[in-house]
């Protein structure tokens, strides 16, 4: 059953459908009491829950579950008037709770906990003395294509498996979710003289595919920016502020406004256990000989900024790189580290980890906001003022900012979005000490 219900002032349809192989029930928007759904980049799939309404026991005496992982729970929400702009996804129902009000048990409620059912149907298969071979990137496309998922594009990437080992045969107690997993462990691009990662993310034309880090995420920028959101005060067209990004993102009044947020910088906790040169070591079997090769922070952070922080504007001039790394982290200790693959892929897969922890540890923001069913991970946000206040935090808080998670709530008749980014750059005045 589709229907309608206004929330915020914009009108939404909906559908909220449970079904098995003994029938469906439908739910009405008045009976679900909350869903929470995360998008999240690190994760190809989502996951949440959804409480409902049930008075007096009343989904028992119309529906079970069965409790095999066959319990299907269909969710759409969308503005009327942009269906593109919506969240569209099937879930197993993995397990259900009943909250019993000891009063009267019209306020009783239910609560499924929610798995994508790709994700799902992902660890019932096992692949039991299957070989793989290739390029990561192609098998896992492998994978999602086994069970007929719909695929994008997928860049096979630069690590291989074509060579000593000639196959990887998974242990018996690997399922084929577990296969994904490794292999985008592994997985890394080749970007000129630095190796990224890739991150799997079903797209908004429902398909799955690979994006790499740089030539489509942060390359794409530009292309990629949602909405603006305005600290603290009503939206005008005015960009004033040296540090905002350049006014190219689309602003709503009323609903991009964020009056507080939680802006984080890394300290030594992530520095320390993130942030080290390291040794990789390996083994040539046709020479005979051990082989070493050093990855040095100063190295990748001159390739890290060329890709991940010179990609950016502000209105005051160029901006500045934010990695907390001392001189005496730069020229510190190495770790040893040592893969199961040919010296050189286990060095690229290393340089791209250690990329990723400049990305990710460093600058992060989280805002919660009036909802929108289009916002979603892998894209940007941009953040600025309206006038120039010289507080010192504009020089972190404001830019262009990567979203990594967004959560959906709807709870009773609000509709919210709490938004998770991380930002690799400091506005054109920030003070860098650390170089």
């Amino acid at each position: 059953m589709v229907g309608t219900t206004e929330i915020n002032g914009t009108k939404y349809e909906y559908e909220y459908l449970l079904s098995n192989s003994t029938g469906e029930i439908s739910f009405t928007d008045g009976v679900i009491l909350a869903f929470d759904i995360t998008d999240n980049l690190f994760d190809p799939f989502s996951n949440g829950y959804i409480t409902i309404s049930n008075p007096y026991n009343v989904i028992e005496s119309k529906f079970l579950l069965r409790g095999d992982g066959t319990d299907k729970l269909k969710i759409r929400f969308n503005p009327k008037d942009k269906k593109d702009k919506k969240i569209e996804q099937e879930y197993i129902v993995i397990s259900e709770s009943n909250f019993i009000d000891d009063g009267t048990p019209l306020k009783n409620t239910k609560t499924y906990l929610l798995n994508s059912i790709e994700e799902v149907t992902m660890t019932a298969k096992f692949p039991y003395n299957e070989k793989y071979n290739g390029y990561a990137g192609d098998i896992i496309k492998s994978i999602f294509t086994k069970f007929n998922f719909p695929t994008g594009n997928f860049d096979p990437g630069n690590f291989i498996i074509n060579e000593y080992p000639e196959y990887i045969i998974p242990p018996s107690t690997f399922r084929y979710i577990d296969v994904l997993f490794y292999f985008l462990k592994y997985y890394y691009y080749q970007d000129g003289d630095l190796a990224v990662k890739g991150f799997v993310k079903k797209g908004s034309d429902g398909k799955f595919g690979m994006y790499i880090l740089t030539k489509d995420i942060f390359n794409k920028n530009d292309e990629l920016v949602y909405e603006g959101f305005n600290s603290g005060e009503l939206v005008s067209s005015s960009v004033s502020n040296p540090n905002n990004p350049p006014p190219v993102a689309e602003t709503k009044p009323y609903i991009n406004n964020i009056m507080s947020n939680s802006l984080t910088t890394p300290a030594t906790e992530f520095s320390n256990t993130f942030f080290m040169n390291t040794i990789v070591s390996g083994y040539d079997p046709i020479l005979g000989e051990s082989e070493m090769i050093e990855l040095r922070l100063k190295d990748i952070r001159k390739k890290w900024k060329a890709k991940f922080v010179d990609v950016f504007k502000s209105v005051g001039g160029k901006v500045k790189q934010h990695l907390n790394l001392t001189d005496l982290k730069i020229k510190g200790e190495f770790k040893l580290t040592r893969l199961p693959f040919k010296t050189k892929d286990s060095a690229k897969i290393i340089e791209a980890n250690m990329v990723n922890d400049f990305t990710f540890y460093n600058l992060q923001l989280n805002i919660n906001v009036i909802g929108d069913p289009g916002r979603t991970s892998g894209t940007f946000i941009d953040v600025f003022k309206l006038k120039n206040d010289k507080s010192k935090s504009d020089e972190k808080l404001l830019g262009r900012w990567l979203v990594t998670s967004v959560r959906h709530v709807k709870l009773l008749n609000t509709y919210r979005n709490e938004i998770y980014c991380v930002k690799t750059y400091a506005g054109p005045n920030f003070d860098e000490k650390d170089v």
